[in-house]
Formats: structure tokens, C-alpha cells, sequence
């Protein structure tokens, strides 16, 4: 009859052990996973995974020619950033006022656009409240020229 030696008997309770704490593990995971508030486990790793899938693409570059136009914190503060010029363009002082702006700097906006030579103009902005200037707006949008496509 042949026994089993001390090292294989170590080596095959290792082993048993190290399947038994990755069970543990994955139990522990799966509970935390499963007990989690509103799956925010979730979120993060989809934000996390959307992040490293740019990142192992590079670069992307849009279409030559094409030119994205944002508002950004500093858009608020323009005119006391560039006070000589904001004296000359009046809508830089009406940027500086609280969201929403006023249409009438939109309208400005697709008017410059229109005349640098843009082909298409769209807004991601949601312009749901009304606000001064709607009809001037209206006016510029229904004016010949680059279309403008409005989010919904």
C-alpha cells in the first residue's frame, strides 16, 4: 500500500484553503455588490471602464473643419476678464448674467457663426424657461444660412 507523503498532503490542504478564500472572497464581493445602495458599485466601474476605453483609443479627431463652441465657467466672467473689449461687444456684458442667458446672446451667437462661414449649428443646451430675447432669437433662427438644430 502506498502512503501519501507529508508535502503532497501540505500541498493539496493549500490548495483547498486557497479555493476556500477565494470563495470567501467572491461571497464577500457579490454581497457588498448585491447589498449596495443603488448599485453605485456599478456606476463607478461603467465610469472607470469609460475612461480606460478612451484611453486605449488615443486621439480622436472630428471632422476637418469642425469647431465646437462651449460655455464653460469662464464664459460668465469674460467681460470683467477683457474689459477694453467687452466696452465695444455689448454681448459680453450680457454673458456675465446668470443662467440662462438672455436669447439675444445666442441669437449673436448663430449670427457670428453664420458669417464665419459655419455650415451647421447645433446647440446642446436645453432652452426650456423663456427668457428676453426669445423673439429675437426666433427671428436669427428663421433667417437664411447655416441651419440650427436645437436640443429637445
Amino acid at each position: 500500500m502506498k502512503t501519501a507523503s507529508p508535502f503532497s498532503l501540505r500541498r493539496s490542504v493549500g490548495a483547498r484553503h486557497h479555493r476556500l478564500a477565494w470563495l470567501a472572497v467572491a461571497i464577500a464581493v457579490l454581497g457588498a455588490m448585491v447589498l449596495s445602495p443603488r448599485w453605485v458599485w456599478l456606476e463607478t466601474a461603467e465610469q472607470i471602464s469609460l475612461d480606460l476605453r478612451f484611453h486605449a483609443r488615443g486621439p480622436a479627431f472630428g471632422e476637418p473643419g469642425s469647431i465646437i463652441v462651449g460655455v464653460a465657467d469662464s464664459s460668465f466672467t469674460i467681460a470683467e476678464r477683457a474689459p477694453a473689449i467687452a466696452a465695444r461687444e455689448p454681448i459680453l456684458t450680457a454673458m456675465g448674467q446668470p443662467w440662462p442667458w438672455d436669447r439675444r446672446v445666442f441669437a449673436e451667437v448663430v449670427r457670428r457663426l453664420r458669417a464665419s462661414g459655419a455650415r451647421l449649428i447645433v446647440f446642446d443646451i436645453v432652452l426650456a424657461a423663456e427668457t428676453a430675447g426669445d423673439a429675437e432669437f426666433a427671428r436669427v433662427l428663421a433667417e437664411p444660412g447655416a441651419p440650427v438644430v436645437l436640443a429637445s
